[in-house]
């Protein structure tokens, strides 16, 4: 009996530690997605090319201009185009705002306040529409 209890007790801690490891491993991968790897968040950070920003309201309606999109996270890629791997404007700041322009799919378009118009992360952990 006392062998099978110990043996019990160690394969409980081993299915723990699983458990712990898949969820530690899933919040990363989000938090890699959205944040990238550090040494590309500086790669262009002096790049300010804009994407059409004399076009105020591209989102189709005139209440888009006054909202805002919050960075919650040190390092938040700012991407040219909605995808996980879309090019690399610049990492942001947390607090950093950005006026926002649209939703597409799991990314808000939004403008910086230099002009430039690029993309960010739609998810709750990383951004917030304001």
């Amino acid at each position: 009996m006392n062998l099978t209890g110990r043996l019990l007790r160690a394969v409980a801690a081993v299915a723990a530690l699983a458990l712990v490891a898949m969820f530690v491993t899933s919040y990363w991968g989000h938090y890699r997605e959205a944040t990238g790897p550090s040494r590309e968040t500086t790669a262009t950070a002096g790049s300010s090319e804009s994407t059409g920003g004399d076009e105020p309201g591209e989102a189709g309606n005139g209440e888009a201009d006054s909202q805002t999109v919050l960075v919650l996270t040190d390092g938040l890629n700012f991407r040219k185009s909605p995808e996980k791997n879309g090019k690399l404007i610049r990492g942001l700041k947390k607090g950093d705002e950005l006026a926002y322009l649209e939703t597409d799919g799991d990314w808000f378009k939004v403008r910086a306040s230099d002009g430039t118009e690029g993309y960010v992360t739609s998810s709750d952990k990383y951004t917030e529409l304001q």
